[in-house]
């Protein structure tokens, strides 16, 4: 992840993606499966407790159709 301090270009696709697909490259989850460089196509949040007492700590924006 240097490139992001030695690289001065404009931001684009390409080079964002890169990013994610570097930085997830070896992470896997058991429950689902992890989209690299790619947009979201479903909701998402980040939570945290049980099931009978989740705590919604962010809600992303819907998706854009």
């Amino acid at each position: 992840m240097f490139e992001v301090n030695l690289n001065k270009d404009y931001m684009n696709l390409e080079r964002l993606h890169g990013w994610h697909n570097t930085l997830f490259e070896y992470i896997q989850s058991k429950t689902y499966k992890i989209k690299r460089a790619k947009f979201r196509d479903d909701e998402m949040s980040v939570v945290s407790g049980s099931p009978e007492n989740v705590q919604i700590h962010y809600e992303a924006l819907p998706v854009e159709v």
